[in-house]
């Protein structure tokens, strides 16, 4: 088993029609924001609004797993994680969730990790539990 894994996903490159539709639907908000409400500022506080949840989709992640942690990283933020930030491992296809909680929470789901495309998933995931559990 290998001692660390690199890998870098980019979902524009894998699906760039949906890509373009929603900068084709981003574009239509924008027109429609500036004829309709003709203030520039909150036209640009919008468009942020609504460009900022989709960079995952158009820029880029780079995962590195190593003895310490997780590292997520893509151009706007870089974000580590220790081994012991995490409590339960799970796969779903090419994914690996880690989560920070053994049990199901409704209000605290934004605090798992996904990791997607996983190159190995199977070797990834041993490697994962191994330093999780």
């Amino acid at each position: 088993m290998k001692k660390e894994y690199k890998w870098k996903v980019h979902f524009f490159k894998k699906k760039p029609v949906r890509g373009i539709l929603i900068l084709c639907v981003i574009m239509a908000v924008f027109g429609i924001l500036i004829f309709i409400e003709k203030s520039v500022i909150f036209t640009v506080l919008a468009l942020i609004l609504i460009v900022y949840p989709s960079l995952k989709f158009y820029l880029p992640i780079e995962y590195k797993l190593d003895e310490t942690g997780v590292q997520v990283s893509n151009v706007v933020n870089n974000k580590r994680y220790k081994w012991d930030y995490f409590k339960k491992v799970k796969k779903s296809n090419n994914n690996i969730i880690l989560n920070p909680y053994k049990e199901k929470r409704f209000f605290k789901r934004k605090k798992k990790v996904v990791l997607f495309n996983v190159p190995d998933p199977e070797e990834v995931k041993e490697f994962v539990e191994s330093r999780v559990e």
